[in-house]
């Protein structure tokens, strides 16, 4: 049977598939094509950083539930979780009527979460609500090797970056054989992804736009990471 995470896996999979499609329809003039491929640009960066939150926030779930005792639980979980939650709390504000309202549902979600770590802490690992995996996991700024290594490492995994480099998808699509510079090429193309959607979201026009060739080598390139992404986190749990 699939587990989970092939699971989200082959979703993320669909969608790239749903992109190429869009990416190869070519039948419009330059300057709508060129708005077609921007947007799809901004739409891969933003279901890619989807996929990395899912499996994460997976990772962090199956950790817990296959947790015997609060010991066997990341220290960086039980730390990220009761962050989370304390810089959620401080952020609400207390005003006017409405904000009152906004302030009222922001305390209730921090009194769940903070039942949720109180739970862990005692040791209770099987009745964590899945809402307090969403509320934990979150990225801070764009997904790059950094970010992502950031949330994996909040849940216990180290180096996650460095480990998928090793798994064969990237090395075939960067058609190199050394783990080491697989990841700077990895690190170097996830940058170049960013960059590039971020001058797309900025700009007024779609004078930004990337080739059909680039933003299917993109396609590619998120396929390859999320079929190692999801070797590493298959063995991790």
């Amino acid at each position: 049977m699939d587990n989970e995470f092939s699971v989200i896996l082959e979703e993320f999979e669909a969608e790239l598939q749903s992109l190429k499609k869009l990416v190869e329809l070519g039948q419009d003039s330059e300057n709508q094509s060129k708005v077609r491929l921007a947007s799809i640009t901004l739409i891969l960066a933003a279901t890619f950083e989807e996929f990395v939150r899912q499996m994460t926030r997976k990772l962090a779930e199956q950790t817990v539930t296959n947790a015997k005792q609060v010991s066997d639980l990341p220290h960086a979980l039980l730390e990220n979780a009761w962050r989370r939650t304390l810089e959620d709390l401080r952020k609400s504000r207390f005003g006017q009527n409405s904000e009152k309202e906004v302030f009222a549902a922001a305390v209730n979600v921090a009194r769940l979460n903070f039942e949720s770590v109180f739970q862990l802490l005692k040791g209770n690992t099987k009745n964590i609500g899945q809402n307090f995996f969403t509320t934990i996991i979150r990225n801070e700024r764009h997904m790059h090797a950094q970010e992502i290594t950031r949330l994996f490492k909040a849940c216990g995994m180290e180096g996650v970056c460095v480990q998928l480099c090793g798994n064969g998808s990237l090395m075939a699509y960067f058609k190199e054989n050394d783990k080491g510079k697989t990841n700077d090429y990895f690190n170097e193309k996830l940058e170049d992804f960013f960059k590039r959607s971020n001058i797309i979201a900025h700009s007024l026009g779609a004078q930004s736009s990337p080739g059909d060739k680039t933003l299917i080598e993109d396609l590619e390139f998120f396929h390859a990471l999320a079929s190692d992404l999801s070797i590493c986190l298959e063995r991790s749990v």
